[in-house]
């Protein structure tokens, strides 16, 4: 005999108590949106490059003003000359006026016009570099304006602060643009936009993080030969000349990058220079300076083996100088010893 089913029983809530449970949810559903948007939020702010901001941010733009400036200050010898002048124009106003100078002295008024003159001029050369859109340069006269700080210089230390900051939001949309061209998977103009950060931009923030990037995308075959190019292109912008046509070199004669558009634009760079006579003397200055370095504790070192009866060990040493310094004087005198050793 079956035993017959006992009905259901449904409880059935007041309406006002129906309606408190369903707002309880919603609410419960808010908050849980809420903590995930808080979450996503929290995880993109670690991820993304910091804003260069001027008010909060001061410390950081001195660091990048003084790597613009010494920058400059490395160009050349007669750019050194002048730009420590320009920066030490402050200070020499300041010690001219504890000599016993004071604003209406003639010498003293003379010092202040050039002072004063050139940073105007350093300003104009910056700004027109600005429009041309030769940042690296441009950056290098804005920090000899803001270096000086000269009196009555004031407007011209202001705006060039403010290009800086204009010039770190510049290469902030380089790298928007590279993270763009990522997600597209167009790698190609990934580079391209990172190389110009690196090239135009190497005293801001987003300047590391490109760094990063490029070295990342070097493991894919298809654009590591533009990622070294493009990195070459950057050493010579930095005027870096000796290990950008070291790399310009190796780009060419890189089997992996035969025929491809890494190796001919290296190959043309190469050429390029090899017919600038500028340049040709800064290698030739830059390696004379690497040779009385590194010279002669090979030669010694040479000099050594063979006084201890092992010529082979010596040979080896004078042809590194030879490969490694050909022209030098040093090269010559290991040649005459490799000549000597049976």
């Amino acid at each position: 005999m079956n035993t017959p089913k006992q009905p259901l029983r449904v409880k059935v809530l007041p309406p006002d108590e129906s309606v408190r449970l369903r707002r309880l949810a919603w609410l419960a559903a808010a908050l849980l949106a809420a903590g995930l948007a808080l979450k996503a939020a929290a995880g993109e702010e670690k991820t993304a490059p910091p804003v260069f901001d001027n008010s909060g941010d001061m410390q950081s733009l001195e660091a990048r003003l003084r790597k613009a400036y010494d920058e400059y200050q490395k160009k050349s010898a007669t750019d050194q000359k002048k730009t420590d002048q320009q920066a030490a124009a402050g200070q020499g106003a300041a010690q001219n006026a504890k000599g016993g100078k004071t604003p209406d002295d003639p010498e003293y008024k003379e010092k202040i016009a050039a002072n004063q003159a050139r940073i105007k001029e350093l300003f104009a050369l910056a700004e027109e570099k600005f429009k041309e859109n030769k940042y690296r340069e441009a950056a290098q006269y804005y920090a000899s304006v803001v270096m000086a700080n000269a009196p009555k210089t004031e407007q011209q230390v202001e705006e060039s602060r403010k290009r800086f900051i204009e010039m770190e939001g510049l290469a902030q949309q380089h790298l928007k643009n590279a993270d763009d061209a990522d997600l597209s998977r167009d790698f190609v103009k990934e580079v391209d936009e990172l190389a110009i950060v690196v090239k135009e931009f190497p005293f801001t923030k987003v300047d590391p993080v490109a760094h990063r990037r490029m070295v990342a995308l070097k493991i894919r075959p298809d654009v590591a030969g533009t990622v070294e190019m493009a990195e070459a292109e950057a050493l010579e912008a930095g005027g870096d000349v000796v290990a950008a046509l070291k790399q310009y070199k190796s780009i060419s004669e890189n089997p992996r990058y035969e025929n491809s558009l890494a190796a001919m634009k290296a190959k043309r760079k190469l050429e390029l220079l090899s017919k600038d006579e500028a340049v040709a003397e800064k290698v030739k200055t830059d390696l004379q300076a690497k040779a009385d370095k590194d010279a002669p504790p090979l030669l010694n070192s040479a000099k050594n083996f063979l006084a201890n009866n092992m010529p082979a060990k010596a040979k080896e040493k004078l042809r590194s100088v030879v490969e490694k310094f050909p022209g030098t004087s040093f090269a010559v005198e290991a040649e005459k010893q490799l000549q000597q050793i049976p």
